[in-house]
């Protein structure tokens, strides 16, 4: 799993730090995005990188564009992409909208470094 490409997508900056330097700590690449629409300039810029994105993981609540409708517009894409979710609303609802639009998983809010990389392992295992 090493050197595998994660893209990391919450409007929080001490969120992205933290969790980059978790997944750098375990040797994989990071790339981050504040919002969707972000995210989706990334991913557009990765076929010309070396390396393809691996794996986005996402926050659900962001403005300019939530996680929500960036899920969508990959799943949706010719080449789709694993997603992990992270989020702090666990309502019924929204764990059902999510397992019904295919992601690999969900990360509740508040979790550690243990618990995110024992989610990511099997989102990357899928791809």
């Amino acid at each position: 799993m090493d050197g595998k490409l994660i893209l990391i997508v919450d409007d929080e900056p001490r969120v992205r730090f933290t969790l980059a330097l978790i997944l750098k700590h375990h040797g994989f690449q990071v790339l981050e995005a504040d919002n969707g629409l972000e995210a989706l300039r990334i991913l557009a810029k990765a076929p010309e990188q070396v390396q393809r994105v691996d794996l986005v993981v996402t926050d659900i609540k962001m403005p300019v564009m939530d996680g929500l409708e960036l899920i969508k517009i990959l799943k949706q894409s010719d080449d789709p992409i694993n997603i992990l979710v992270m989020t702090g609303y666990g309502d019924r609802e929204t764990m059902s909208l999510l397992q019904g639009m295919g992601v690999c998983g969900v990360l509740h809010k508040p979790f550690d470094g243990e618990q995110l990389i024992a989610a990511i392992r099997p989102a990357l295992a899928e791809s």
